[in-house]
C-alpha cells in the first residue's frame, strides 16, 4: 500500500481496538449510569459534575502534558520516558496539594459546602493516574491499542461496581466520589501490567526544558478545550444550581457516548498516525479528507438520529424524572455532530508541531463562547445548549480555515469529502421522521427499538445507491487492514 494507505490503514486498526475497548469499557459505564439515574437524584449528580469540571480544569495540568510529547518524539524514547515519568509525578503531587488547598474557595464560587470535602477526596487521583500515564502514552505511541483493553475495561467496572454499591448503600454523591478514585487506582495499576516497562527517577534538567517546551503549548491547548468542553457546566452550574446541572449533564450522556467519545477514540489512532508522516504534505491532505468523510458518514446520521428518537430514549432509558433533559438532549446532539466535524484540525496541528495555532483558536473561541453561555443561562438550560451549537459552529469554520492553510486544501475538498454523509443522513432523516410520526401511539419501548434499525437500513441502503465508491473503499480499507493483520499474526 502507499504512504496514504499506509496511514489510513494503521489509523484503521488503532480505531478498530479503540472501538473494541470503547465499546467495553464505556458501555459498562453506560449502564452503570443507567442504574445510577434510578439510584440518584439530578442535584447528586449535578453536585458530582461540579467536582468533575473543577478536577478536570486542573487535570489539564495534570504532569503538564510530558506523555503526549513521549508520542511525538521519535527519538531517545527511554531517557525521555523516565525524565517525563519523574516530572509527572512532582508535577501530579503539587496539582494535588494545590487542590485541597483551594477546595473551599472552590466551595464559595459555587455556593455550596460539600464540595470542599468532595474536591479534596477527589485531588488523590492525580498522584494515582501520574503512575500509569507514561505506560500508557507509550502504548499509544506503539500503536499497540489493543493492550490498552485489560486497563480501560477494569477502570469502567471498578467505577460501576463501587459507585453502584454504595449508591444502594445509601451513600449518595459519594458514591460517585469513591467510584472515580477507584477507577483511577485500578486503571494506573493495570497499565502497568499490561506494559512491562518500568521507570527510574531521572531529573535531566537539558532533556525537562525539552520536554516542557513542547508539551508547555499542548497544554495550553488541552486547557483551552478543557475551557471551550465544560465552561457551560461552570455557567449552569453557578448560575442555575446542581438540580439543572444534573439535568444538563444527563442530556450528554448519549451523545458522549456514541458521537464524542468516538472522536477521542479516532483522535488516540490519528495523533501516533499523522506523526509519523509529518513532513508528507500530500499524504496529510489526503489522510485529512478521509478521516473527515469516515468521520462524519458515522457522526453526522447518529447524532441527527439521536435527535429524532430522544423523547423515547429518555422516558424508556433514564426514567420520567428526567424528562427536563430531552430539549437539552437534542440541542447536543447537534453540538457534537458539528464537534466531530472539527476536532481533527487540532490533531494535524499537533503532529505536525504546531500546537500554538490551536491555542489561538482555543482563545478566540473562548472570547465568543463564554459571554454567549452566560447570556443563554438566563434563560434556562435549553437556551445553554442552543448556545453551544451557535459557538461550536464558528469554531468549526475558523478550524477548516486555518486547515485549509495549513495542508493547501481548497473548500471544495472539505465539502466533497462531508458530501456522502450529508446525503446519506437527509435521507435517513426524512424517511425516519415521517415512520416517527406514524408510529406516535405506539409504546416509547416499541419505538426506540424500530426507528433505529429501520434508520440504519435507510441509511446504509442510501450510502449505496447515492455514493457506491465511497462504501466500496471502506470496505476495501477495513478488509485490507485486516487481512494484513491476519497474515503478520500467522507469520510470528
Amino acid at each position: 500500500m502507499d504512504d496514504n494507505r499506509l496511514l489510513v490503514s494503521a489509523t484503521i486498526k488503532g480505531t478498530a481496538w479503540n472501538y473494541v475497548t470503547f465499546a467495553l469499557s464505556k458501555g459498562v459505564t453506560f449502564i452503570a449510569t443507567l442504574i445510577l439515574a434510578r439510584l440518584l437524584t439530578p442535584n447528586e449528580f449535578g453536585l458530582m459534575a461540579l467536582g468533575l469540571i473543577v478536577i478536570g480544569f486542573l487535570d489539564t495540568f495534570r504532569g503538564m502534558g510530558v506523555e503526549n510529547v513521549i508520542i511525538y518524539k521519535q527519538e531517545n524514547i527511554e531517557h525521555n520516558s523516565n525524565v517525563a515519568f519523574t516530572l509527572g509525578l512532582i508535577i501530579n503531587s503539587t496539582i494535588s496539594i494545590t487542590t485541597f488547598l483551594i477546595a473551599p474557595f472552590v466551595a464559595t464560587f459555587f455556593e455550596d459546602p460539600r464540595m470542599t470535602d468532595i474536591l479534596r477526596a477527589l485531588s488523590v487521583v492525580f498522584v494515582i493516574w501520574g503512575i500509569g500515564n507514561i505506560h500508557a502514552a507509550r502504548l499509544k505511541k506503539e500503536m499497540r491499542f489493543r493492550q490498552t483493553l485489560l486497563p480501560e475495561l477494569g477502570k469502567s467496572t471498578a467505577k460501576a461496581i463501587v459507585s453502584i454499591g454504595m449508591a444502594l448503600l445509601g451513600y449518595g454523591v459519594w458514591s460517585l466520589v469513591w467510584g472515580q478514585i477507584a477507577a483511577n487506582v485500578v486503571a494506573s495499576s493495570l497499565y502497568w501490567l499490561s506494559y512491562r516497562w518500568r521507570p527510574h527517577l531521572d531529573l535531566d534538567l537539558d532533556t525537562s526544558r525539552e520536554l516542557l517546551g513542547y508539551s508547555s503549548q499542548i497544554v495550553l491547548i488541552a486547557f483551552m478545550g478543557m475551557i471551550s468542553s465544560n465552561i457551560d457546566y461552570m455557567i449552569v452550574g453557578k448560575r442555575l444550581g446542581s438540580e439543572n446541572l444534573g439535568y444538563y449533564t444527563m442530556a450528554f450522556r448519549v451523545p458522549e457516548l456514541l458521537i464524542l467519545s468516538t472522536c477521542y477514540i479516532v483522535s488516540n489512532a490519528l495523533f501516533p498516525a499523522y506523526s509519523k508522516v509529518q513532513n508528507d504534505q500530500k499524504t496529510l491532505q489526503k489522510g485529512f479528507l478521509l478521516s473527515l468523510s469516515y468521520v462524519a458518514l458515522f457522526t453526522v446520521p447518529v447524532g441527527v438520529g439521536i435527535m429524532i428518537v430522544t423523547p423515547e430514549l429518555i422516558k424508556v432509558v433514564f426514567g420520567d424524572r428526567w424528562i427536563p433533559s430531552i430539549p437539552v438532549m437534542q440541542a447536543i446532539s447537534l453540538y457534537a455532530v458539528i464537534y466531530s466535524l472539527s476536532f481533527i484540525v487540532g490533531e494535524i496541528c499537533n503532529a505536525t508541531g504546531r500546537p500554538d495555532i490551536m491555542i489561538k483558536l482555543g482563545l478566540i473561541n473562548s472570547a465568543v463562547a463564554i459571554p454567549l453561555l452566560w447570556m443563554a443561562a438566563g434563560y434556562g438550560i435549553h437556551m445553554v445548549a442552543l448556545a453551544q451549537i451557535v459557538a461550536i459552529s464558528f469554531f468549526t469554520i475558523m478550524s477548516m480555515l486555518v486547515i485549509k492553510r495549513i495542508i493547501s486544501l481548497r473548500f471544495v475538498d472539505i465539502i466533497s469529502a462531508l458530501q456522502p454523509a450529508a446525503s446519506g443522513t437527509l435521507i435517513m432523516a426524512i424517511g425516519v421522521y415521517f415512520l416517527h410520526i406514524w408510529l406516535r401511539g405506539l409504546d416509547p419501548l416499541y419505538q426506540l427499538v424500530i426507528l433505529p434499525v429501520v434508520g440504519c437500513a435507510i441509511y446504509a441502503a442510501a450510502i449505496w445507491i447515492t455514493n457506491r465508491d465511497v462504501a466500496q473503499q471502506g470496505i476495501y480499507l477495513l478488509h485490507e487492514t485486516f487481512r494484513k493483520r491476519r497474515i503478520q499474526e500467522d507469520e510470528k
